[in-house]
């Protein structure tokens, strides 16, 4: 006589039905551990997308604030007003880097264009010391002529510039999304 011959059919069944249970739970452990997986890697990605979106859109804003503090500084008449002017001035381009890092920490794929922008703004920075120089020596005409001759071209090529990058990096964004579902 076998071993099953003294237990009830329920018991039977109940027996053989045992692998198939622990075979279910199994599964949706395995699921579980798989799917939160995904998930984290995908919350990850989805958050270095959004965080160089965010950097780039911060640093088209601080390129724009260059611009205001620029010719803010060539209006002031007041010497301690100009020269906080001039800081504020410093103290946005440190800001700017600091934004583009992050962008390129976040996107990595968009490094060169990045890097590239970045460049075209360290030229802007450059080209604004004769005009910064102008201002502060109260020679308004001379700053607002350096100011719309070569400068201006240059401030609206680094925007558009920066306007694209931040369009390319949305659309990265938006190409992960879609493969989410």
């Amino acid at each position: 006589m076998g071993i099953l011959s003294n237990l009830k059919i329920r018991t039977k069944v109940l027996l053989a039905l045992l692998p198939l249970a622990l075979m279910v739970v199994l599964a949706t452990l395995y699921a579980t551990i798989e799917m939160e997986r995904i998930d984290t890697w995908y919350r990850n990605l989805i958050h270095q997308d959004v965080l160089a979106l965010q950097s780039l859109t911060t640093a088209r804003a601080l390129n724009n604030r260059f611009g205001q503090l620029l010719y803010e500084e060539i209006a002031e008449r007041d010497l301690d007003r100009m020269l906080k002017l001039d800081a504020e001035l410093d103290q946005t381009v440190i800001a700017y880097h600091a934004a583009m890092e992050e962008a390129m920490r976040g996107s990595p794929e968009l490094a060169a264009k990045i890097e590239a922008s970045r460049a075209l703004f360290d030229q802007l920075v450059v080209d604004s010391r004769p005009i910064r120089a102008a201002g502060l020596r109260n020679d308004n005409d001379r700053a607002m002529q350096l100011a719309s001759g070569t400068f201006r071209p240059e401030m609206l090529r680094e925007r558009q510039e920066l306007e694209a990058l931040n369009n390319e990096s949305h659309c990265s964004s938006c190409k992960w999304k879609s493969y989410a579902w």
